[in-house]
C-alpha cells in the first residue's frame, strides 16, 4: 500500500498538472516580455540623461565664456547692450 501510495502521482492523469504547466509557462513568457520592455524604457531614459548632461556641459561653456566676455568689457554701455540682446533672445529672464 505505501508504494502504491508514493506512486500514485506518477500514475495520475491529470488536467491540473498540464494547465499549471501551461499558466507557468505564460507568466514566464509574459515576464520575459515585461523584462525586455523595462530594460528598453531604462536604455532610452540612460540616453535622456546622456543628452541632458551634454546640453548642460555645453550651457555651463557658454556662461563660462559669457561671464568672462562680461567681465573684460569695460564700457558700461556695451555691457547694457549685451545684457538687452541677452534679454531679448531669451538666455537671460528678469527673475
Amino acid at each position: 500500500m505505501e508504494d502504491y501510495l508514493k506512486a500514485t502521482d506518477l500514475l495520475t492523469i491529470s488536467n491540473d498538472k498540464v494547465i499549471l504547466k501551461k499558466e507557468v509557462a505564460e507568466l514566464q513568457q509574459k515576464s520575459k516580455n515585461n523584462e525586455y520592455i523595462i530594460r528598453g524604457k531604462l536604455q532610452e531614459k540612460d540616453e535622456e540623461m546622456k543628452t541632458m548632461k551634454e546640453q548642460v556641459n555645453t550651457m555651463q561653456s557658454q556662461l563660462q565664456t559669457l561671464i568672462s566676455t562680461l567681465v573684460n568689457i569695460k564700457d558700461q554701455n556695451q555691457v547694457n547692450q549685451t545684457a538687452q540682446m541677452l534679454y531679448k533672445s531669451g538666455i537671460l529672464n528678469n527673475t
